[in-house]
């Protein structure tokens, strides 16, 4: 046999093994594990910060953070925040733990520390749980909430703030100590 007969005999045989290949072994199809109880992104030393119409609105940092794209949630631990709301004092917030909700802008913030101006006087708020909307400027903090202000303390279970009419609002087992 001459060297092109025994080539094309060659070629025929490697066609004819890679149509067998196809025929008779499954190709096993691609599919995305399973999310499980993972984030979709994490991230380190985050800073996020808002401008809008080119005046700058909010200035966030956390030590980590994890964002979650179907529920578009963003965890983070060790928040500090500064909200510069217009014609409003900034509000400051601190929390070892906190959640953003993208839709909604709402931040839910545990165990935090709010620093804010209210009626042109600082105010420091502790409680075990705060969602600070900072588009409405209002804030619902409940658990042993604890507001200082110029040797006035006030506590209560829960307290409901509107930064822009300054109105605050006690529930559940409401005292007051002034120190003169």
């Amino acid at each position: 046999m001459s060297r092109k007969k025994i080539s094309q005999i060659f070629i025929f045989l490697a066609c004819l093994s890679v149509l067998l290949f196809g025929v008779l072994v499954r190709p096993k199809l691609f599919y995305l594990p399973e999310k499980g109880n993972r984030p979709d992104y994490l991230f380190e030393d985050m800073r996020l910060v808002e401008f809008v119409k080119g005046v700058k609105t909010m200035e966030m940092s956390a030590s980590s953070a994890s964002f979650e794209r179907d529920s578009e949630l963003l965890n983070m631990k060790n928040l500090e925040a500064v909200f510069l709301p217009k014609d409003q004092k900034p509000v400051h917030l601190l929390s070892p733990d906190a959640r953003l909700y993208l839709t909604t802008g709402a931040i839910s913030l545990y165990h935090p520390t709010i620093n804010m101006v209210l009626s042109d006087t600082p105010i420091q708020l502790q409680s075990k749980t705060a969602i600070w909307r900072s588009r409405e400027g209002e804030l619902l903090a409940t658990g042993n909430v604890r507001l200082v202000r110029e040797g006035l303390t006030l506590s209560s279970e829960t307290l409901e703030m509107d930064q822009v009419s300054g109105r605050v609002r006690f529930f559940g087992r409401a005292q007051a100590r002034w120190v003169f």
